[in-house]
């Protein structure tokens, strides 16, 4: 995803402005703002842009927006209007705008891009629960969006059934919404009179992104939404459930739909699908069925397709009385072309597979012929491959490159109807295939079972993002715990990248170095394959690199795949001795992640599912569980040709919001949970595992403890993860699809060892068969001071229960880590960051992290040139200090997102020693737009002597730029030589 991997914005400590008009309740300090509805329309309004109907005049009304950036009074403000009746939400917006010539208004495709045009938004969190939200949006030209999303991310394809308008006047826009509640997911007991709500607003004349209730960053922050109250609605009535079990094979011709539809309730109903036909004509079909309470009724809804292209049926509950809706699902169908081709490139297996699928019906499938040529610079390369007739409409073509060597290729595809023998399909398909290393033994490759080898040996990576500062405090701590792999910091300079990846190596461990968005190279950008180069030769000889990686969640964020792959050709010439990874989302489907794989040695996506029910994945496994089916997806995605890294959670999604000033509970992975997540993605054919989002996790805690616990129980059992599968199959007797096995050898030995999992949150008592193992063996169970004897091995499985069994006596004794324990963490309150009268965070320095050797809120440049002190401080426990290695160092502090604007002045302080006496020192500050360019600054031209004694540094400035929306302020000593600075202070002159 990423926005889970990118910096997290600073607390603001402004206080939120709000004009409010009548219904609306003005907001406390920190609070968000309240909406009180007086009552349901009489007549519901036409939703014609036109805010003319006598409902508008009675409804609840407010104003009062501020830009997102920084709480100020957006200048062209917006008025929403707001009233319900039993069936629908309305709202309308005013938009005053004194620039109408500049509105933009550009896309018309229903769920375009349209966030390139003025456009308004509203967001619903209808059951409160302060996670989920609903997202509908308009553009002035009447265009719609909608999205589902929750603090994991979203689901842009989500649809629902609701309508809006738009009209222009000379001086504004107006837009209606109605919002029917049969188009939500609404819970009996959850959904009352009082519903989470915010209102949003995108200007593009002027740039200016607004809100109703302040968010900070996003608009989709669910825990920052306001509320609306006096819904006098009886929403058990909507609190029916669809799932679309089977939407058919979504193909030219008769279809047929599976729903399971449920109701607390229970009771008749009228279940339907409405599919509006390319002329605009409503096809229709209909069945009663009976509800029984909380059980659900599966219904067969037939349709028809007439031609390829994209869809959208609807699936409805209808009251069988009255025929209203109750309950609606936009169900996007897409129609595929006849002949689809995907192609899997693989450098170091030296092969490519082409994998055509025929979308036509089964009992179709032989009466088409495909075949393939492969050619190299227009040369074909024999043997020719045909498919005479389909028996599986995804049959898998491999063409072997390892006689006819690097170059360019093109795959010439055609399919033919056997019975008319003309060609009704024509492709070319175009890869390069790059040179392998010729050192005998590379540095980093792969192995014919997907396992990585190091100078030749194998290896199972146990990773962890980036933690720290790198110091060694924590380089020291995760190399203890086990972890044998650590992302590099991303776009440092290559000074200090390579001082990083020194340190990282003198712990014995290895490294992965994000490329970012330096790999999406486009053709003919020569500046940019220029720095991607540089980076490739100043890095690719260190020892400590284990692989490089692109752009993160590349097909989730919208990158360009043809990009991706010119880059990827770029580092492969350059660096033919390491492997490039890339990390997907859990959201995109396997075509999708097929096709971005072509830019990859490695493949794999992240997932956090804790707590449960996850919604970061798109898969219908909301449990724990779906660590492994993301894992098969991610396998599938690569024909299990390449290896698989799995992204696995080392935070709670409340630590992410709690850095942005929210205040949810956190709920971490439990251990038992944490290590079958890890070990299900093994048994699901992972060949990596990587922790991400552990700069978030306090430390010391009870879950940092655990993951480092669990990551030394990996690391104790590397030589096992990294063996090659047997090929064996263990027969589960009892215990039923719960129980998952893999049979795995010991890298260096015969020792066999058998992991098994229950993937199910009930206990499971089980029966597994393992081949050719004597009846009376004796299994040590790994970790867990046990035997057992026999074959079937029997044994009691807790809830996401793991045990590791060997008959191996050779194995070393397992360990523990031995850890200090943690009973309860010590968080610092978002107000407890903040100072009255100073728009800095942790000003004093008094809040650390990473083993109190980080200031919360601040950064250091470079890496390794600074740190918190506690033998030399002003106040309070810490000060920070820098220190300058030699007389070309400039080593800062710095503290960024500070919203400004042009006209504002400021006064910034600090008081600073140095040693020795009469070193370079110096404070500054620079502002940059909303995008972070370069704005301008107030940089001191002479630099301060500093004193052995504390003394005070003053910078008076006026921020100068009409653009200027961020300001960050610095804290600066030059040469070889040390300062402490404490004590800082950023106040806006009134």
């Amino acid at each position: 995803m990423k926005l889970w991997k990118q910096p997290i914005a600073l607390l603001a400590g402004a206080l939120m402005l709000a004009c409010l008009m009548p219904g609306a309740a003005a907001p406390e300090r920190g609070e968000a703002p309240r909406l009180t509805l007086a009552g349901p329309a009489a007549e519901a309004p036409v939703i014609d842009g036109r805010l003319d109907d006598a409902c508008w005049h009675q409804a609840a009304q407010t104003t009062g927006f501020v830009l997102n950036d920084s709480r100020e009074a957006a200048t062209e403000q917006t008025t929403v209007y707001v009233t319900y009746d039993s069936a629908h939400l309305y709202v309308a917006f005013e938009c005053l705008e004194s620039q109408m010539d500049e509105v933009r208004a550009t896309v018309t495709e229903r769920d375009g891009p349209i966030f390139k045009d003025d456009v308004v938004e509203l967001f619903l969190d209808p059951n409160q629960d302060r996670f989920t939200y609903y997202q509908f949006a308009v553009n002035v030209r009447g265009t719609r969006f909608d999205l589902r999303g929750d603090a994991a991310g979203t689901a842009p394809h989500w649809d629902a059934p609701w309508n809006a308008a738009t009209t222009r006047g000379s001086d504004r826009w107006w837009a209606e919404f109605a919002i029917p509640f049969s188009s939500l997911e609404l819970h009996v007991g959850k959904t009352g009179d009082t519903w989470g709500i915010n209102f949003a607003r995108e200007q593009k004349p002027k740039g200016e992104l607004s809100v109703w209730s302040y968010t900070g960053g996003a608009f989709g922050r669910p825990d920052r939404f306001g509320q609306l109250s006096g819904l006098a609605v009886d929403f058990s009535r909507y609190a029916y459930s669809i799932e679309v079990a089977d939407s058919g094979e979504r193909l030219i011709g008769n279809n047929v739909l599976k729903a399971r539809v449920s109701s607390p309730f229970g009771g008749k109903a009228l279940v339907d699908l409405a599919l509006y036909l390319p002329d605009g004509q409503p096809q229709v079909t209909s069945v009663r069925t009976q509800l029984n309470p909380q059980t659900p009724a599966t219904v067969t809804l037939p349709y028809s397709l007439p031609r390829e292209g994209f869809y959208r049926p609807i699936v409805r509950v209808r009251d069988p009385n009255t025929r209203q809706v109750l309950r609606a699902v936009v169900v996007p169908i897409s129609v595929p072309p006849i002949l689809e081709l995907a192609l899997y490139p693989n450098h170091y297996r030296q092969e490519v597979m082409l994998r055509p699928r025929l979308n036509v019906r089964q009992e179709d499938l032989s009466a088409f012929r495909l075949t393939a040529r492969l050619l190299k610079n227009g040369t074909l390369v024999p043997p020719v491959r045909e498919k005479p007739f389909f028996v599986a409409k995804e049959p898998v073509i491999p063409f072997d490159l390892s006689k006819s060597g690097a170059g360019e290729y093109e795959i010439h595809v055609t399919l033919t109807p056997k019975r008319s023998g003309g060609s009704i399909v024509r492709d070319v398909l175009r890869f390069e295939h790059m040179p392998l290393s010729s050192k005998s033994v590379p540095p980093v490759s792969i192995d014919a079972d997907n396992t990585l080898l190091v100078r030749g040996k194998r290896f199972f990576p146990i990773g962890i993002y980036r933690y720290g500062n790198f110091t060694e405090h924590s380089l020291r701590e995760l190399s203890e715990s086990g972890f044998n792999l650590v992302q590099a910091p991303y776009a440092a300079p290559l000074e200090e990248l390579r001082e990083v990846v020194d340190r990282i190596h003198a712990h014995k461990m290895m490294t992965w170095i994000p490329f970012g968005p330096a790999i999406e190279l486009p053709e003919n950008d020569e500046a940019k394959r220029q720095k991607l180069g540089a980076l490739v030769k100043a890095m690719a000889d260190h020892p400590a690199l284990l692989c490089w990686e692109s752009v993160d969640e590349p097909a989730w964020t919208g990158s360009n795949a043809a990009d991706l792959y010119r880059g990827y050709r770029v580092v492969r010439r350059l660096d033919p001795d390491h492997p490039i990874w890339m990390n997907h989302a859990p959201r995109n489907t396997v075509d999708e992640l097929a096709l971005f794989n072509h830019g990859a040695d490695i493949a794999g996506a992240d997932i956090y599912p804790v707590p449960e029910p996850q919604t970061q994945s798109d898969l219908p496994n909301k449990t724990i569980a779906v660590v492994g089916d993301e894992t098969s997806k991610n396998v599938l995605a690569v024909l299990n040709r390449k290896p698989i890294f799995m992204v696995l959670q080392g935070f709670a999604w409340a630590d992410l919001s709690r850095r942005r000033g929210g205040t949810e509970k956190p709920i971490y992975p439990s251990f038992q949970q944490s290590r079958f997540m890890a070990y299900h993605a093994i048994v699901r054919g992972a060949r990596g595992l990587l922790f991400w989002g552990v700069n978030y996790t306090p430390k010391p805690s009870p879950f940092w403890n655990s993951l480092r616990q669990l990551a030394y129980e990996l690391s104790q059992m590397h030589d096992v993860l990294a063996g090659p599968d047997t090929g064996e199959v263990a027969k589960v007797h009892a215990g039923g699809k719960a129980i998952e096995t893999l049979i795995r050898r010991h890298c260096e030995t015969d020792q066999r060892f058998i992991i098994a999992v229950n993937a199910s949150p009930e206990p499971v008592d089980a029966r597994i068969e393992i081949p050719r193992a004597m009846p009376k063996v004796s299994w040590r169970v790994l970790f867990e001071d046990r035997r057992i004897t026999g074959n079937p091995i029997v044994d009691h499985f807790e809830p996401w229960d793991v045990h590791i069994y060997t008959g191996s006596l050779r194995f070393p004794q397992e360990k523990r880590l031995e850890l200090p324990p943690v009973t309860q963490v010590q968080r610092p309150r978002p107000e407890d960051l903040l100072e009255r009268g100073n728009l800095l965070v942790n000003p004093g320095f008094e809040f650390t992290e990473d083993g109190e050797e980080s200031p919360i809120g601040w950064s250091l440049r470079p890496a390794f040139y600074g740190g918190v002190s506690r033998e030399v401080k002003r106040s309070g426990r810490y000060s920070v200090f820098l220190k300058g290695r030699d007389a070309t160092s400039k080593p800062l502090w710095l503290q960024t997102g500070i919203a400004t604007e042009t006209g504002r002045r400021y006064r910034f302080t600090a008081q600073v020693r140095t040693e020795p006496a009469g070193a370079d020192c110096r404070i500054y500050a620079e502002w940059t737009d909303a995008a972070g360019k370069y704005l301008g600054g107030r940089v001191p031209a002479q630099w301060s002597a500093g004193t052995a004694q504390w003394q005070p540094l003053t910078l008076d400035f006026m921020v100068n730029h009409p653009d200027a929306k961020k300001l960050y302020v610095v804290l600066q000593v030059r040469g070889q030589a040390q300062a402490w600075f404490d004590d800082v202070k950023l106040e806006e002159m009134r």
